[in-house]
Parts: structure tokens; C-alpha cells; sequence
């Protein structure tokens, strides 16, 4: 039985990409012990994918002691192959604590992390528009498998937070927001009133880390405002119980993506190519880019139109509700 480390402490959708790549080799090699290293804040995200068994915590912000602590227990874990997605100096020195024989990196690593490699992968296409789920899939081919997805990410024990409604009255999602202020589109309040008038039978939450203002004169029942009261575990509950999911270029749009989930991803001065929904090709999978790279510019009727072209309308008796997605 193969034992695998994979190195990738951070960022939420950055984590998703390899959880992807993770899934693949868990399809592929299903006898591996898969462990991972995550930061702290994103343990919760990794313990609960199903195709990872182990997960060695890294304390950021716990200096030089806790790192330490860290590359002591990868040195004493028995593993066979580490490979370091991450592609930066710490996680170089993390895959060089391991005595694994194979050590495989990123040929795009920076910081000097390719000298603790024993194997650099290659580049697909042009590398730098190729999308970041390629980038990792390059791992698999060194393991002898198929550089290809094998099946959507599924997580265990992620519950789904009281008042959202469930089964066949599964809600709309979205998330108003995103890390950076200029990938934050402002017409979510907006559509959620749209939404909720499309579509009279569902529910429509929102939902995120970042406090959103939402509007408390809406329904009750029929919208509910979880921004800023959700952990990991309740955000993939969430998102595996959605109908749909509309959100910024933001990790929980790659994991709707990453679970199988219909999504509709609104892009400003991100390119889609890159860190769009993957796979690209799946009808599920959409991307509304805005004119010129600017959110500012994208209207909320272009949103509404691709929500229902993606999963039909409830006020169009000839338009209804789609039952599969591929």
C-alpha cells in the first residue's frame, strides 16, 4: 500500500484544486494512505474529504516550535511519496524533512523549492494560461496513472445548518463575497430579490466568512442571511445541499464545482481560463465574465439569465425545474 503525503496548506480554492487531484488517485490507486498537510484555518475542509485518511496540521502563525513539531512528525512518518503542490520555500523544506524517496514539486516552483526535489513535473501547454487543476494533474502521470479527473470531491460528516431547507426544496446559494475587494460583484441584493420572485418555491440563502448585509424585510423562511455564522463544515454541508450556487471567483465556487453542484461564477480581473470552474466543459460549470474585467459592469439581468439557463424557471410552466445535471 503506497503512502502518499501531498503538501498544501493553503488557500481555500487553491486546497479544492488538489482535493481533486486527490480524489483521482484515491479512484485510481484505491489501496494509497493519502495524508495531507493544511494550515490551521483549513483543516476542517481536508479532514473531511473521503479521499484523504491522515492530515498533519500546520500552525502558521505558531513560529519556529510548532514548525518544528511539524517537520518532526513528517520525519517520523513512513511515506513514499511527497508531493508539494504548494511550490514555495516552506513547503520545500516540509518535503525535504520527509525521508521519502520520491520527492515531486511543481517545475513553476518559486522561493528556490525546486532543490528539494528528486522529480519536477512538466508544464501542460502553455503554462501560463493553463488552468490550475492541469497544473496539478501533471502529478499523475510520475505516479504511473491518468492525468485526468476521476469523479467529484465528496466529503463526510459536514452538517447543514438549521432553518435551510433540504431534499427536493433544496435552496439557492450564493456568496456575496470574496477575498479581494475588487472580485466582489455588488448586485447580489439585487438578484436575490429577483430569485426569490423567479423562483416562489425555494429558499434563497446567503452564506460565507465575511458579514454581508442582507435585506430584513424579505419573506421569512425564504431568505436567510449565514454570512459570517458558518464554519468549513457547514459551508460544504451548504454547498452539497444546494440547487445551485452563484458566487464570486471564490473558494466555495470551486467547491460547488469540485462536488459535482451546478454553479455560476462571476469573473472580473481574474481570468477564467485559469481559475474558472473545473472541468471547464461540464453544463454545470458556468462563468459570467464582466465587460472589460470590471464587476461594476455586469448587470444583475446577465446573472438572472444564466441562473435560469442552467437550471430552468418555476414561472414557465413550459420551463421546468431540471431534475440531472451532467
Amino acid at each position: 500500500m503506497p503512502d502518499i503525503l501531498i503538501i498544501k496548506p493553503s488557500s481555500f480554492g487553491d486546497i479544492i484544486h488538489g482535493l481533486q487531484v486527490a480524489t483521482s488517485i484515491r479512484s485510481q490507486l484505491p489501496e494509497a494512505r493519502i495524508s495531507w498537510v493544511v494550515a490551521e484555518r483549513f483543516t476542517g475542509l481536508v479532514e473531511r474529504c473521503e479521499a484523504v485518511d491522515h492530515v498533519f496540521v500546520f500552525h502558521r502563525r505558531g513560529g519556529w516550535r510548532e514548525f518544528y513539531a511539524l517537520l518532526r512528525g513528517l520525519r517520523s512518518t513512513k511515506f513514499d511519496v511527497v508531493i508539494d503542490m504548494q511550490g514555495l520555500a516552506r513547503s520545500g523544506v516540509m518535503t525535504l524533512a520527509t525521508r521519502a524517496r520520491r520527492k515531486m514539486g511543481r517545475s513553476d516552483a518559486r522561493e528556490g523549492a525546486r532543490v528539494f526535489y528528486t522529480e519536477c513535473t512538466p508544464l501542460p501547454g502553455i503554462a501560463h494560461s493553463a488552468h490550475a487543476v492541469d497544473v496539478l494533474l501533471q502529478f499523475l502521470p510520475m505516479l504511473g496513472l491518468k492525468g485526468e479527473l476521476c469523479g467529484d470531491v465528496a466529503f463526510r460528516d459536514s452538517p447543514v445548518p438549521h432553518g435551510v431547507s433540504t431534499g427536493e426544496d433544496s435552496p439557492l446559494i450564493l456568496f456575496p463575497s470574496s477575498r479581494r475587494a475588487e472580485k466582489n460583484w455588488q448586485g447580489f441584493s439585487d438578484l436575490t430579490d429577483r430569485l426569490l420572485e423567479a423562483y416562489p418555491s425555494r429558499q434563497v440563502v446567503w452564506a460565507g466568512d465575511a458579514p454581508a448585509e442582507g435585506n430584513n424585510r424579505r419573506p421569512a423562511g425564504r431568505f436567510l442571511n449565514l454570512t459570517g455564522k458558518t464554519g468549513l463544515g457547514e459551508v460544504i454541508g451548504l454547498v452539497g445541499n444546494a440547487l445551485l450556487v452563484v458566487a464570486n471567483d471564490s473558494g466555495p465556487a470551486h467547491l460547488a464545482a469540485a462536488c459535482g453542484v451546478p454553479v455560476v461564477v462571476l469573473f472580473g480581473p481574474t481570468d477564467p481560463r485559469r481559475f474558472g470552474p473545473y472541468p471547464p466543459d461540464r453544463s454545470s460549470n458556468r462563468v459570467l465574465s464582466a465587460p472589460g474585467g470590471d464587476l461594476q459592469r455586469l448587470t444583475v439581468d446577465a446573472v438572472l439569465s444564466m441562473v435560469t439557463d442552467c437550471i430552468g424557471t418555476e414561472n414557465n410552466p413550459d420551463h421546468g425545474m431540471r431534475g440531472t445535471y451532467d
